[in-house]
């Protein structure tokens, strides 16, 4: 893995479900509470595609590197927990 947006250091899970918390609260201005890591973000109406492809660039942020293409898949992407997972793609 490259470095990250917190450096050398490694992400982990319960990092980055902070991070990405903190990340959707300023994007769409709702409780950071309301934002379980398993809870679709699509599904719940939290993000729209445009939100989501946002989110997107801000978890190739946190990998300090691009996520292949064939990484990525949409029922990851929809979720936090999803979303750390492309961190290690």
């Amino acid at each position: 893995m490259g470095g990250d947006a917190l450096g050398d250091v490694a992400v982990t899970e319960a990092v980055f479900i902070e991070h990405s918390r903190a990340f959707l609260v300023d994007m769409i201005g709702i409780d950071g509470a309301q934002i379980e890591p398993d809870v679709n973000l699509v599904a719940a109406g939290l993000v729209d595609s445009l939100k989501l492809l946002e989110y997107f660039d801000f978890v190739e942020q946190m990998r300090g590197e691009q996520i292949p293409a064939a990484a990525v898949s949409f029922e990851l992407l929809s979720t936090i927990r999803g979303a750390y997972r492309l961190l290690s793609a």
